[in-house]
């Protein structure tokens, strides 16, 4: 089973579905979590009964209890090079996921163009909320399911995928399905 290092925002848009477990599970890899990233991934939006905006804090504690996500830090020296030439170009989180990543030949998760393009350039093999949530969905969950995951992603994560990404016309699609009834 491969790894993967999983950087703050993916991780809030999937946090923002309420089944972060069963899509991180589907896709067959141990995922790994950095002190930056759990510092940077503390709320998600949500309306009160007067439909005004607040914020909803993320618990993190259960999915590293359950093990599903396992903390991660750079062990060695050439790691912590790594990460210190990348934040200067990335935020602590996404620095940190490449830098361990690309040393340890592990999967980058981010849907941050700035660290997905630095992990191409690095070789990094990466994946993003698009590609996980298609993971989930293709694993026989009903489109209603879907449709609520994706409008739960845009409404309480803020996401949306690039109108470039492959799955956009996808995403599109189930996430209108429940609004047109």
């Amino acid at each position: 089973m491969e790894s993967a290092v999983i950087d703050s925002c993916c991780l809030i848009n999937l946090c923002a579905t309420g089944r972060l477990e069963e899509m991180l599970s589907a896709t067959d890899m141990t995922w790994k979590l950095s002190a930056a990233v759990a510092r940077e991934s503390l709320y998600l939006r949500r309306l009160d009964g007067a439909g005004n905006p607040e914020r909803e804090p993320i618990d993190l504690k259960p999915h590293l209890a359950s093990g599903l996500l396992e903390q991660v830090a750079p062990r060695n020296q050439a790691e912590l090079d790594t990460y210190v030439a990348l934040a200067a170009q990335l935020d602590d989180g996404e620095a940190t996921c490449l830098a361990v990543c690309q040393h340890r030949g592990w999967w980058l998760a981010s849907d941050d163009a700035k660290a997905l393009r630095m992990a191409n350039e690095l070789t990094v093999r990466s994946t993003d909320t698009p590609r996980i949530i298609k993971t989930w969905a293709d694993a026989g969950v009903e489109p209603a399911e879907i449709s609520a995951a994706l409008q739960a992603i845009e409404a309480r994560a803020r996401f949306l995928p690039r109108a470039s990404h492959p799955l956009f016309a996808w995403w599109v699609r189930l996430s209108q399905r429940q609004r047109l009834w």
